[in-house]
């Protein structure tokens, strides 16, 4: 034992204090009761003498023994159905319900498709959700596959709108069987979402901006825009774009006919002459606020004071 201080105590006792004051008869106390526990008692956990466990919180291994049930394989047959009928729409939420299912039970998730995951979450243009993603996989996965990096570099060049990185980066990985048609069909789904920009915010466009936007060469860019109604101007090198036409519904329903009946009978006027096909501004309509449709009997009568009458059946 190092001695750290030597002093008088209490009726002038000379007490010896350790390293950690305490007085050295309870030290020689503490190193007896020490030494009744054995190697084999301390092996099992016990306290001093061997009665009761040293800890219970360090009698619960932290690692499953050999005798432990191993944890479920994860089932993945449905997302492997969703890539062989190409419903890429439907693999994001499918995975991620799988994955929370997962969580829950403990199952493993070694052979987990991150890079299907992740492509599915670019594929429905659910750019957060591929972020948060990718920033909930741990480092280690992520060193350990790279068809998923790239597909990262993907959601990066999204995120960031450079929209020729997007091919770039497509097009630069050598993707496995399972993902290869899955990048294909990504790219026509993007390529139409970036044509449909393009049409509405343009109306003349050159070849060399539309190639750039699509990811093609200026002769494949020239033949994806006629095809889809652009007209091309050879001498200037530049794409008319063709506006979409707007549809418009226009429903007629009993309470708009009841509102131009109140407005055309508000707006009745007596007329100070005769009135006959020669008057001028003035204006009588005769319409019933009940109007029974497609009766054969019922007429409504619309009188035009410009020099014109008119009469039509409902």
């Amino acid at each position: 034992m190092r001695v750290a201080r030597v002093g008088k105590g209490r009726g002038g006792r000379r007490r010896v204090r350790g390293r950690r004051g305490w007085p050295a008869a309870r030290m020689r106390e503490a190193r007896t009761r020490a030494g009744t526990v054995g190697d084999g008692a301390c092996a099992a956990g016990l306290g001093p003498g061997g009665k009761g466990p040293l800890n219970d919180s360090l009698s619960v291994a932290s690692s499953p023994t050999a005798g432990d049930p191993p944890s479920p394989p994860m089932d993945l047959s449905a997302v492997q159905a969703a890539l062989s009928d190409k419903s890429y729409s439907t693999i994001a939420p499918l995975c991620d319900d799988l994955l929370l299912q997962a969580a829950s039970r403990g199952s493993t998730t070694d052979e987990w498709p991150y890079a299907v995951h992740l492509l599915s979450h670019l594929y429905v243009n659910d750019l957060n959700s591929a972020r948060f993603f990718w920033k909930s996989l741990p480092q280690e996965v992520k060193d350990a596959r790279p068809e998923l990096a790239a597909v990262w570099r993907i959601g990066q060049c999204l995120w960031n709108r450079e929209y020729a990185g997007v091919y770039t980066a497509a097009q630069g990985f050598e993707w496995g069987p399972e993902l290869a048609d899955f990048i294909t069909a990504f790219l026509e789904r993007y390529r139409q979402r970036i044509f449909q920009l393009l049409t509405k915010a343009y109306s003349t466009i050159s070849i060399a901006d539309v190639a750039h936007f699509m990811g093609m060469s200026e002769d494949d860019a020239t033949n994806y825009a006629v095809q889809n109604g652009w007209s091309l101007d050879a001498a200037t090198k530049m794409l008319t774009v063709k506006k979409p036409k707007a549809q418009t519904n226009q429903k007629l329903d009993a309470s708009k006919l009841q509102r131009l009946t109140e407005c055309s009978n508000a707006i009745y006027k007596t007329p100070s002459a005769e009135p006959g096909l020669t008057g001028t501004g003035t204006l009588r309509i005769y319409i019933p606020v009940e109007v029974e449709p497609c009766s054969e009997t019922h007429r409504c009568t619309r009188n035009l004071a410009l020099g014109a009458i008119g009469s039509f059946l409902c």
